[in-house]
């Protein structure tokens, strides 16, 4: 008898867990609680398109696009085919946008694929897709505070007749990872206990301290309220701008077609590749439907904020 009070009990808690995981949020009351919320309306249109070209072109023009082309460890590089990469990550974009900017309307709530998924799939499938956007978020941020890295090594470089060498050349264990480390050990056949210091002669230490030092700075000026940090991302989206526009009307007269044999090196298998990893790039739809709560009219500016 006790048995069966156990499984009986077991059975119920079993379906009081998936009624529970299954829940959905009723639109209207996502609407109302946002209504309440505590967050400033500052945000006007431009803001928002200021946003979302602010984390599409860091992203995909300045430090995706280099490993579409060429590759990776982990994929197959695109080669010239990378303007096929592009069409074909248009494509995919153009629906994603269509999607975002119809759901944003309908729910003018912060949270973004989470609050959507919570309305429409419930808390169980929000709270992976809510997962989910925090990994993706924080490998896109990875990527580009490595990539700035970089471009801050090379920029130190133009100033070695200024600076001191401990600047210039500071310890490649202090701008890269333990992984990159080996990697470069072991294709210059370097033994990597001679590259970067070991605790206990057994655990490597490299780390990445350029890239650590630019997310704490944004960190901060992000802390210091959304407003603030729109008005330096519509600086640096001028700047990024007037970049691409310079570097297209000056390379314009350097292309070589015979460059770009041969045309598809990875076949279609880098292509798809490359517009996958261009499309990784596109998450300003989701960085705009993010600040929903913080918009002065979200349905009429979302939407035409996103497209």
């Amino acid at each position: 008898m006790d048995n069966k009070k156990i499984i009986k009990s077991f059975i119920v808690n079993i379906r009081r867990i998936i009624k529970a995981s299954l829940t959905k949020k009723n639109t209207d009351e996502l609407i109302s609680a946002s209504k309440h919320s505590e967050l400033k309306k500052s945000l006007n249109i431009f803001d928002l398109i200021v946003i979302g070209i602010g984390a599409v072109v860091g992203t995909g023009i300045f430090t995706i696009i280099g490993t579409a082309i060429q590759g990776s460890q982990d994929s197959v590089g695109a080669g010239p085919a990378i303007i096929i990469s592009m069409l074909f990550a248009a494509i995919a974009c153009v629906f994603s946008a269509l999607c975002y900017s119809e759901i944003a309307s309908m729910i003018p709530v912060a949270g973004s694929a989470y609050t959507y998924t919570y309305a429409a799939m419930g808390e169980f499938m929000a709270w992976m897709v809510g997962w989910l956007l925090m990994l993706e978020y924080a490998i896109s941020n990875i990527t580009v505070a490595c990539a700035w890295t970089g471009y801050l090594v090379q920029c130190l470089k133009g100033f070695k007749h200024v600076l001191p060498d401990f600047v210039v050349n500071f310890p490649m264990w202090l701008r890269n990872d333990f992984r990159f480390m080996y990697s470069y050990c072991d294709k210059y056949g370097l033994d990597p206990h001679t590259q970067m210091p070991f605790i206990f002669d057994r655990i490597p230490f490299a780390v990445n301290l350029p890239a650590i030092f630019i997310v704490f700075v944004l960190t901060i000026l992000l802390i210091r309220g959304i407003k603030e940090s729109t008005k330096f991302a519509g600086i640096m989206v001028c700047v990024n701008m007037l970049m691409i526009f310079s570097f297209i009307i000056v390379g314009a007269f350097y292309v070589k077609p015979e460059n770009w044999v041969p045309f598809a090196p990875g076949g279609l298998e880098g292509i798809l590749s490359g517009a996958f990893i261009i499309f990784f790039a596109y998450i300003g739809f989701d960085a705009i439907s993010t600040t929903a709560e913080e918009v002065e009219n979200p349905q009429k500016d979302l939407p035409i904020a996103i497209l």
